[in-house]
């Protein structure tokens, strides 16, 4: 379906402005990446540690 998807907008778009979309598309994977840095596995520790406090800890 993702193929399908990435077909249909390619055609939309065009060769240029969609190689702008996958460059910010690029950018946004990195920077979740960098940014995450081991915050879920620190959530999933506190929840674990302190039930009570999952309400502080997601939201």
């Amino acid at each position: 379906m993702v193929f399908l998807y990435v077909m249909y907008t390619a055609r939309y778009l065009g060769a240029g402005d969609f190689g702008i979309l996958s460059l910010a598309l690029a950018f946004t994977g990195i920077f979740l990446v960098v940014f995450d840095l081991g915050l879920k596995m620190l959530t999933v520790r506190e929840v674990a540690r302190e039930k009570s406090q999952v309400n502080i800890l997601v939201t």
